[in-house]
């Protein structure tokens, strides 16, 4: 009988999307996952092949185990690898098991929201009403001065007042005083229609510049491919997603450490940094681990993959044979489902 050739497997076990260590009453220890539940439907079906020993990582590095792969120390990674130019040259890695997406959790900074307050104060209020009231001393001014029968029948120290009141109400859209008290002559009528399209014509400017402005306001607040430049975030060191963010122009800080220990040095310097870099499935768990918020735009896509030592050619095509067969039967997506939340179920179709 020949032996079957054995399979050394590094698994992360930090915490959900990857394994986490469940120590029950009678002192057994297993452990559940979503990539760590792929692993083992291929493991029990390649049990027959191989023999699969793993080591179980609490203190897991992407950029170690990736070395450590490469050089023969394990043959087989459970983690969710994602694959760039430079790791295809040290090691193998399989077919897609999901699709990430990459995000940045992030603490909402105190002051932000009134920072904003004050910003649509002064504006949309503060200046449109400034202008406002300007325009409507000066045009009102200019109508007591050239509409000289307007008002009569008031004493002539509260006719300028009037005039201004008038044409301050016209450029509040109630044209009602400026049309009723203007004199009937012909460049009365004239000058009056003048003011009234002015009018016009100011508050469709004015409104279409608040609404604009609301609306840059707004986004200056949220995380998106315009406002990212500008902000310095944390990511792992040896997971591409730190890349991913440079495109953009975003200063990025590598930590080779665990997700754990990056958003902690996050939380303890949210003055300093604007957020943490991670794939969907890590994120899920740290936002609501951790009481952070996920951002909702698309800063581009990844696939989580396992990696392979490169001398293990027949193993990466056993991998990808029955990591296909699991996609084409919906399996995957089934363990995927079981710890993505619903509204992101889509990374889990390929």
């Amino acid at each position: 009988m020949v032996d079957k050739p054995t399979i050394r497997v590094l698994v992360n076990v930090t915490g959900l999307p990857n394994a986490y260590k469940e120590t029950h009453s009678d002192n057994t220890v297993t452990y559940n996952g979503l990539f760590y539940d792929v692993y083992q439907k291929i493991k029990q079906t390649l049990g027959d092949k191989y023999t699969f020993v793993e080591t179980y990582d609490e203190e897991f590095s992407v950029t170690q185990s990736l070395n450590d792969i490469r050089d023969g120390k394990y043959d087989l990674g459970i983690h969710n690898f994602s694959t760039t130019a430079k790791r295809l040259t040290d090691v193998d890695f399989t077919k897609s098991i999901i699709m990430e997406r990459d995000v940045i959790v992030y603490k909402p900074k105190a002051g932000v929201n009134a920072r904003t307050v004050l910003n649509l104060l002064t504006e949309v209020l503060f200046i449109p009403v400034g202008i406002v009231l300007a325009a409507g001393v000066i045009i009102g001014w200019l109508v007591h001065k050239f509409q000289k029968g307007r008002n009569t029948s008031m004493a002539k120290n509260l006719r300028l007042k009037r005039s201004i009141i008038a044409t301050l109400a016209v450029f509040l859209t109630e044209a009602g005083m400026i049309a009723e008290e203007s004199p009937l002559g012909l460049m009365s009528i004239f000058f009056t229609v003048i003011i009234m399209i002015v009018a016009l014509a100011f508050n469709t400017y004015l409104t279409a510049n608040v609404t604009n402005r609301v609306i840059e306001i707004n986004a200056s607040t949220k995380y998106t491919l315009e406002t990212i430049p500008a902000m310095h975030i944390l990511a792992l060191k040896g997971q591409s997603i730190g890349d991913k963010f440079r495109r953009y122009g975003t200063k990025v800080t590598e930590m080779p450490t665990t997700v754990k220990k990056m958003i902690a040095k996050y939380l303890e310097n949210t003055n300093k940094y604007d957020g943490v870099a991670l794939e969907t499935s890590v994120a899920i768990v740290a936002a609501k681990k951790y009481d952070l918020q996920m951002t909702s735009s698309n800063f581009g896509f990844g696939d989580a993959v396992f990696a392979i030592n490169k001398n293990k050619h027949g193993l990466l095509e056993d991998v990808n044979r029955e990591i296909q067969k699991m996609q084409d039967t919906m399996e995957t997506e089934r363990i995927c489902k079981k710890y993505i939340d619903d509204d992101y179920s889509y990374l889990c179709v390929l």
